[in-house]
């Protein structure tokens, strides 16, 4: 009977907050927070009761938000969804610099995302060490010459979640040869 594998279902999450907090704090945007800056709910102060609803019921129901919230620089478009969004970014930041702070109380997974977060961060040690950590997926890359070799290094690369590295796979396979008995 074989053993059956169970994955995860933690890490995919764990890792897409890491990656947009990482990218959000390595931008240099405004820094972490440790609390939302409002509650949820419907908040009178984002109507502009000047307006007419009759005339403009758009500028009565969101004028106040839209003269609170101007758009920010490199922005194209900026609204209630996409503060909340950069919003929960910024909280989720502050909570993997608390999480990367070590202190001897922190559970096992708070420790994980906390050292990984703090891994990513570590700007120095990441242009140090450039892009020698990769070699290893590079050159079973690079060995892939067939069809069967393609899905098998595509199951493994998955496998172990080094699902960005398909991008040079797909270069790979753009170089095999037609007629090379490959495909």
């Amino acid at each position: 009977m074989k053993a059956c594998r169970v994955r995860s279902t933690r890490l995919p999450g764990l890792a897409a907050v890491l990656l947009a907090a990482t990218a959000i704090a390595q931008a240099g945007e405004p820094g972490p927070i440790a609390e939302l800056p409002y509650r949820p709910g419907l908040d009178l102060t984002s109507m502009d009761l000047a307006a007419d609803p009759c005339e403009d019921f758009y500028q009565y129901s969101c004028g106040g938000w839209i003269k609170q919230n101007p758009l920010p620089p490199g922005q194209s478009t900026w609204d209630v969804y996409r503060k909340l969004a950069d919003d929960n970014l910024h909280l989720l930041w502050g909570l993997l610099v608390s999480a990367a702070e070590q202190k001897d109380d922190r559970p096992a997974i708070t420790q994980q995302a906390g050292d990984h977060f703090a891994a990513c961060m570590d700007t120095d040690l990441i242009e140090e060490l450039g892009v020698s950590p990769l070699s290893p997926t590079l050159t079973l890359i690079d060995a892939v010459a067939s069809r069967e070799e393609v899905a098998a290094l595509l199951g493994r690369l998955h496998d172990t979640g080094a699902n960005g590295a398909t991008t040079e796979l797909e270069a790979k396979l753009s170089s095999l040869k037609p007629n090379s008995g490959a495909f």
